[in-house]
């Protein structure tokens, strides 16, 4: 459960500029000249009115959303609070009530409120009201990047966790997401997760006995960063979601590589995928994956290779020496 003693957000302070009068020199100054007794005292008090200030020019930025409200987009931030815990108040603030320039979009939902936070060894907790999970899922990771890769840019905040309503956020699998960096939102290929794609794909698992495959179909996002081809194989080892359907292939089945050269589609997948799935004929394993490639992305054929290997026998039966083919006589009717 979200800390019960967070401190509730204070809209009123937050964002307070501070008084230049409070600025106190000390120390005497030596009579040379009265103009330069003026520059000191004219750089003294510049130098006392932008302490703490993080603006643009020091590179912070906030994010929104781009005129489709399909990725993130930065604008300049400037904030008048010296402490962490007040400038994470004035940056949630700031985000709620929001005004991008335009075509640039808030990026929070109207519905969507903070209900409060926690800092503690520069771990931040944000907890947000229960409209947080009525987002559509593209909406909500940018959303959760875009608060982030915001937030981290503080020196006192390290990373931050997301809580909806007292309880910890989840992902799709019901597992905890936990504290996120900036590193949380970059794929393998080292760029920045700022959009979405959608696709209608056909993914194939196995039937209950085992020997057959069963067709799904489905819409799902990706980052535009992350190759079709894995975000393809990724569904396919996440499950299936259809009554019926059963998992084709082990569920921690990492994948290493996905691409596609001349018509071929070459998947790289770790050990694991190795691993027998009991009651699966190892048949119906492989053209899952086949059959849906060679179908979502058009290509002639597959080569599936294990840990960078393709010389193998796939549970001592099936050679992976070869780019398969799809087989749809496997396919249920």
């Amino acid at each position: 459960m979200f800390n019960k003693h967070c401190r509730k957000l204070n809209r009123h302070k937050a964002g307070r500029r501070p008084s230049a009068s409070l600025c106190q020199k000390h120390g005497s100054i030596c009579r040379k000249t009265a103009s330069l007794l003026i520059l000191s005292l004219v750089l003294l008090l510049v130098g006392c009115d932008n302490q703490g200030k993080t603006d643009a020019a020091n590179g912070s930025v906030i994010f929104c959303l781009d005129e489709d409200g399909e990725s993130l987009e930065k604008e300049p931030l400037s904030l008048t609070a010296t402490t962490t815990i007040v400038q994470i108040d004035e940056i949630l603030d700031t985000f709620q009530n929001q005004v991008p320039t335009d075509p640039h979009q808030k990026l929070l939902p109207d519905s969507l409120s903070v209900i409060s936070r926690s800092l503690e060894d520069q771990l931040l907790s944000i907890n947000f009201s229960k409209e947080y999970l009525q987002m559509s899922t593209p909406r909500e990771v940018l959303v959760r990047c875009g608060i982030v890769r915001t937030l981290v840019q503080l020196d006192g905040v390290q990373k931050v966790s997301f809580f909806v309503d007292g309880e910890p956020l989840t992902d799709s699998r019901d597992r905890k997401i936990g504290f996120m960096t900036a590193e949380t939102f970059i794929e393998n290929s080292g760029r920045e997760i700022n959009n979405y794609r959608s696709a209608t794909i056909s993914l194939f698992y196995a039937s209950e006995d085992g020997n057959r495959l069963r067709r799904e179909s489905r819409l799902i996002y990706y980052p535009s960063s992350q190759p079709f081809e894995w975000a393809i194989v990724e569904r396919i080892i996440n499950g299936p979601k259809v009554q019926g359907n059963y998992p084709s292939v082990p569920a921690n089945t990492q994948i290493i590589s996905a691409s596609t050269s001349e018509g071929i589609c070459y998947i790289n997948l770790g050990a694991q995928f190795a691993s027998e799935m009991p009651g699966v004929n190892p048949r119906v394993s492989i053209y899952s994956i086949v059959n849906t490639l060679i179908e979502d992305l058009g290509v002639d054929s597959v080569q599936i290779s294990i840990a960078g290997e393709n010389d193998v026998l796939y549970c001592g039966a099936i050679p992976l020496n070869q780019p398969f083919t799809a087989d749809m006589s496997l396919v249920e009717n």
